[in-house]
């Protein structure tokens, strides 16, 4: 087993994928450290809303910057190894067969999970 240390003690959630899932993940959980007891009931996470950006390259384009908080964070096990995804106030997470959906007091993210080469 990897010896990773959590950054809180506080789980959030945790969710189980499907066995019909196309990629190498089983669990996922999150926990979040930063949680504000004295804010209001529908921001007590540490999620902020993302930030944007004019694009260097192009001047028509934002880009999406999400605030990275320590001791907030997604974790994915593969059976060997936790991979870390920095996603703050997670306080929902939901597998399906191929996207790992997210939500937070601010919004619903559907992230894609790569798929897992099985040899035939």
């Amino acid at each position: 087993m990897n010896p990773m240390v959590f950054e809180s003690d506080r789980i959030v959630s945790i969710a189980a994928a499907p066995d019909d899932a196309k990629y190498p993940y089983v669990i996922g959980l999150s926990y979040d450290k930063q949680f504000y007891p004295d804010a209001p009931k529908h921001l007590k996470t540490s999620d902020v809303p993302p930030m944007l950006s004019p694009d260097s390259t192009n001047p028509y384009r934002l880009r999406v910057k999400n605030a990275e908080i320590m001791g907030s964070r997604v974790l994915l096990w593969d059976e060997k190894q936790w991979e870390i995804l920095s996603r703050p106030g997670v306080h929902d997470l939901m597998f399906d067969q191929r996207f790992l959906w997210t939500a937070t007091s601010n919004r619903v993210m559907r992230l894609y999970l790569p798929v897992e080469q099985v040899p035939y």
